[in-house]
């Protein structure tokens, strides 16, 4: 269904990541040695799938707090070979009601507890991908994900949404639209490539970055856009990466992932994306990163 997660705590690291069993569940294994570990499943409870997490410690509190999609995915990407109609991936259901809720938990011992639970996304339309972020500066966490909530039943037209969280979770602000819902519809029901977005928290702010599709008549144009973003205020959209000329391509859809980091010594940011797609001189892969300050 996605990449696991990982954060480093206190003296520790935590990895979370979704198992597939009659539901799918969130499990999460602390490290601390090169010894076996047991695999502990999160004692979040219900009947839904619980899948696609994203995980941060708060250095005050010495808690975790994992942001995850509750509810039945929709569209999982038909990589290596795989057969999209043989995949149940968490439901795949393409009129999916998922939601995004974050969880707190903390370890004693090795025994884990679960402190508090909340939904964040404010409607219940299909939410999707969550990425979270933890700001020590302004003692608040970001969430931002996926969202169909204006989709009008199209099955690729996806908006990105954020929430700012308070140290104890508590809404600051309803939910933020940074990007407005557009068409991402490449010829390939795979859909690999989405918003995909990311988020960084640096210098007393997050950095929220996506990606982001626009047709003209004889092509298709991906580029990275961004905004700042804090409990308070939101900034105007930004130009990060535009990559010209890429062509999606029917049968073998173009695939992005993007990676947020905060320098603090040089107060500065990096974007790193990746990207295979199709362009007027032939098929391209790469990696490319992009500094901000």
């Amino acid at each position: 269904n996605g990449a696991p997660a990982i954060a480093a705590g206190n003296g520790e690291f935590v990895v979370v990541w979704t198992n597939d069993a009659s539901t799918c569940q969130l499990v999460m294994q602390k490290v601390t040695d090169t010894s076996a570990q047991t695999d502990q499943l999160i004692p979040l409870g219900g009947d839904t799938h619980l899948h696609s997490p994203d995980l941060v410690y708060n250095p005050t509190t010495g808690h975790y707090v994992v942001a995850y999609a509750a509810g039945d995915d929709y569209l999982p990407p038909a990589i290596f070979g795989a057969n999209i109609n043989d995949i149940a991936d968490c439901g795949n259901n393409q009129v999916s009601s998922s939601e995004i809720k974050v969880s707190e938990f903390h370890f004693d011992g090795n025994l884990l507890s679960v402190d508090k639970t909340m939904t964040i996304s404010a409607q219940a339309v299909g939410a999707f991908r969550p990425k979270l972020a933890y700001d020590s500066t302004q003692n608040a966490y970001f969430a931002l994900w996926e969202d169909r909530r204006n989709a009008g039943g199209n099955g690729y037209h996806f908006a990105v949404y954020g929430q700012a969280l308070s140290a104890d979770l508590a809404n600051s602000l309803e939910n933020i639209e940074l990007h407005n819902n557009s068409s991402y519809d490449n010829g390939d029901n795979s859909a690999v490539w989405t918003p995909r977005p990311a988020i960084v928290a640096g210098n007393g702010q997050f950095l929220a970055t996506w990606f982001e599709q626009a047709k003209s008549t004889n092509t298709t144009t991906w580029s990275v856009q961004g905004r700042f973003v804090s409990i308070a205020a939101v900034s105007n959209q930004f130009l990060i990466s535009r990559m010209t000329y890429m062509q999606s391509h029917t049968g073998n859809a173009p695939a992005g992932f993007l990676m947020n980091g905060f320098a603090t010594q040089g107060q500065e940011f990096l974007i790193a994306l990746s990207s295979h797609s199709e362009s007027p001189t032939g098929y391209l892969s790469s990696v490319r990163v992009q500094r901000i300050d």
